[in-house]
């Protein structure tokens, strides 16, 4: 596959996934849950990316596999009670 096809497929799944994750944080009236897929993400892109490239070679599993470890943090962050909670407490005046 060319270069310029395997970066397309892979934008295509990015946006993809993205528009979903916007379509849900509508439905859901929370913006916050895009934190959580930061990890996931990366992890899902590096994925389609190697199987798109037929995978094999030692680099490109190397290349896979330093996103995978970032997807557990996902469970750490976006639970709607973190930072954005406590600056909204400093901007109204309520610490």
């Amino acid at each position: 596959m060319e270069l310029a096809t395997h970066l397309a497929l892979t934008l295509a799944f990015s946006l993809a996934a993205m528009t979903l994750l916007w379509l849900l944080s509508l439905m859901l009236r929370n913006a916050s849950i895009v934190d959580i897929w930061w990890g996931p993400g990366f992890a899902a892109i590096a994925l389609v990316s190697h199987h798109l490239a037929g995978g094999g070679n030692t680099c490109s599993v190397a290349g896979t596999a330093l996103p995978l470890p970032f997807s557990r943090l996902s469970g750490r962050q976006g639970s709607g009670k973190g930072s954005r909670c406590r600056d909204r407490g400093r901007v109204e005046g309520k610490r």
